[in-house]
């Protein structure tokens, strides 16, 4: 299910807007199923029981307000994710840095300046996706069906069965496809990096390029790996169309599976109208969250696969307590410290003025 356990310990630093993100998810669930059964009652009462305008207000009223606070709590649920998502990656990018800055330029010769370039910018950037979107989704992808169950439930147990059973289905086509994803997500990363070499080594080498008159083929070399990535690119966005397709197409005949068996049972009188017109209205609700998950699949294997790379260079030991005990850390030492460089009435003007 792409999750890390270094990365959900990053979320420790983040509590507050992660419970905020979260909490405001659940309860915009808990609106839309008050949305539901103020819809179904109105409608019944107006159809079949002949209510009038009037004496429908009261629920209308409750309609909208439930509405609107929908659509608050979706904005505080958008600014309290994205904050969580820019504070979780602002503190591994600063760690990370910081970490690269200790290492000193022995490292830097180790390892391509080019790599740690990508996975500085997009590596993070991808972390920020994995933090916003997919974690929380993670979680709201069962709390919200089971709030759902909850209501369901006591109003018609075997429409709550078939919910049950059904659900599954969702996660575990979303594992099955997704490992197929992930291997591809690997080599696109893979890809990327080396594209980020190529350019890198060409942007260095340029004036050496020009000067022997090989530019042409080193742009060559450069359009070559971008194919490359272009055709991993798509190959991961095929996966991730086709799973999307089918959960979406297993959520579809799901709930045609409820109406089909609701509508039996209201034609046979087995059911109240407006109880099965509630739960056929929060049947498509119940699936949402994890067609959303589903939708986030792909962010979270990008993130898991950057967060690898990137814990892997928090992890390399400093200098100073490496095996050779030669390299001594200048991390704690200051430029001025080192050298001692002081400029004092320093001036230039130039020799017409």
């Amino acid at each position: 299910m792409n999750i890390d356990r270094r990365l959900l310990r990053e979320l420790r630093r983040v509590l507050l807007p992660f419970s905020s993100t979260v909490i405001t998810g659940w309860l915009n669930g808990v609106l839309i199923v008050a949305q539901a059964y103020l819809l179904s009652a109105v409608i019944a009462g107006v159809f079949l029981d002949g209510l009038s305008l009037s004496g429908a207000r009261p629920q209308l009223i409750w309609l909208l307000a439930v509405i609107a606070g929908r659509g608050i709590l979706r904005y505080l649920q958008h600014i309290s994710a994205q904050h969580m998502a820019v504070s979780a990656a602002g503190g591994l990018r600063t760690r990370l840095m910081q970490k690269l800055f200790d290492l000193g330029p022995v490292y830097a010769q180790e390892v391509h300046s080019g790599s740690l370039t990508t996975l500085a910018m997009q590596g993070l950037e991808t972390l920020e996706a994995y933090f916003g979107q997919y974690i929380p989704q993670l979680i709201l992808a069962a709390a919200i069906p089971l709030t759902i169950l909850a209501f369901v439930f006591p109003l018609d147990p075997l429409s709550a069965v078939i919910l049950v059973v059904t659900a599954p289905l969702i996660p575990i086509f979303m594992i099955l496809i997704g490992k197929m994803g992930e291997r591809l997500t690997q080599k696109q990363w893979k890809l990327l990096k080396r594209l980020g070499m190529y350019f890198l080594d060409t942007i260095r080498g340029l004036t050496t390029l020009k000067t022997l008159n090989r530019t042409a083929e080193q742009g060559e070399n450069i359009s070559r790996a971008s194919e490359q990535y272009r055709k991993a690119t798509l190959d991961v966005l095929k996966i991730t169309f086709l799973s999307a397709l089918a959960l979406e197409m297993l959520a579809t005949l799901s709930t045609a599976i409820i109406a089909v068996e609701m509508g039996i049972r209201l034609l046979a009188g087995g059911i109240a109208f407006e109880q099965s017109f509630f739960i056929l209205l929060i049947a498509p609700e119940f699936y949402l969250p994890l067609r959303q998950l589903a939708a986030k699949f792909h962010a979270g294997m990008n993130g898991v696969t950057a967060s690898r790379r990137i814990f892997e260079a928090l992890a390399v030991p400093l200098p100073s307590t490496q095996k050779t005990g030669k390299i001594q850390s200048f991390a704690n030492n200051s430029p001025q410290k080192l050298l001692g460089i002081k400029f004092e009435h320093v001036s230039y003007r130039y020799p017409e003025n």
